[in-house]
């Protein structure tokens, strides 16, 4: 009922008509499919032709997407830990066969920082963190 003051009075469209108009100017004219007479005409065996409004549906899809090397998410990995596990055990086994202790967390840090470097050996901290415990480095070397 609305619709139809609107039109008596000439007022303007509002943003919904206006937006209804563009999506079916769109979309285009509609298109029916007589199914009755396609499915007779399937029953015969004759070769049915699809409508073109049809014919996307039916296309095939596209072919995935070439693969590419993955990168990790997350900020990049700054120290190269295998190398410095590697390291570590190490000193730590020579330090259990010299002192027959295992070493504390300082004087692991220290033996990274003379083979690595002070700028390329994480802190302390991420020593701790990365690196096993001396617990188990007594259960390891004994």
């Amino acid at each position: 009922m609305l619709f139809d003051i609107r039109k008596t009075l000439a007022l303007p469209p509002t943003f919904v008509e206006q937006w209804r108009q563009a999506v079916d100017a769109w979309r285009g004219p509609p298109t029916f499919v007589d199914w009755r007479q396609a499915l007779d005409a399937w029953r015969e065996g004759a070769d049915l032709q699809v409508p073109d409004a049809l014919e996307h549906a039916l296309a095939p899809a596209p072919p995935p997407a070439p693969a590419t090397a993955k990168t990790p998410l997350g900020a990049p990995t700054i120290h190269n830990w295998d190398t410095i596990e590697r390291l570590d055990a190490a000193y730590c086994r020579a330090y259990f066969a010299k002192n027959n202790r295992a070493p504390i967390w300082k004087e692991r840090e220290d033996a990274l920082k003379e083979k690595l470097g002070k700028t390329t050996t994480p802190h302390l901290k991420s020593l701790q963190k990365h690196l096993p415990k001396i617990a188990l480095l007594k259960e390891r070397n004994s």
